[in-house]
């Protein structure tokens, strides 16, 4: 169906594999009567177009809801005044998951806390909005990838400096 509730992509056809030659119990896990069950989130359009929206094995429970913290960078990605975003998880006052995203936005640009929460919820629904941190620059681990324990531990601290 289109516009489909994002879930985990299984595929199929002639080309796929029938299993893992002399893997019974990993075939039965990854292989159902409908296809090869990928590690894959996704989530067919209106148009039709399969969107992959990250990994099932990279979700937070949010709620009692599976939510990518990827799809939900994704999302606020795709506005125009952002420049870089990442999305991690933290634990709230009360030790329960939540999601955090720290954003750059483009030539000290205007404040998009509100159209990025609008976003997410209208694509990914409720559990999935963030708390909103505005920073200069994300801080990058020495290989040029994103500091994300840094911002976990920005997160739970609670602070939003940069």
């Amino acid at each position: 169906t289109t516009d489909a509730k994002p879930g985990i992509v299984t595929i199929g056809g002639p080309s796929v594999a029938r299993g893992y030659r002399g893997e019974p119990d990993l075939t039965a896990r990854t292989f159902t009567a409908a296809g090869y069950r990928t590690s894959d989130l996704g989530q067919v359009g209106a148009d039709g177009v399969l969107r992959i929206l990250g990994r099932a094995d990279d979700v937070v429970v949010v709620h009692g809801v599976n939510v990518s913290p990827l799809a939900v960078e994704r999302v606020i990605g795709d506005l125009p005044d952002v420049s870089h975003v990442a999305v991690v998880a933290a634990p709230d006052v009360a030790g329960e998951p939540s999601l955090h995203a720290f954003v750059e936005v483009r030539d000290d640009g205007p404040d998009v806390s509100d159209p990025a929460i609008a976003a997410v919820v209208d694509h990914l629904g409720w559990a999935a909005r963030p708390v909103m941190h505005r920073v200069d620059h994300l801080p990058h681990l020495p290989n040029g990838t994103v500091d994300r324990r840094l911002l976990q531990e920005r997160a739970t601290a609670g602070r939003e400096d940069s």
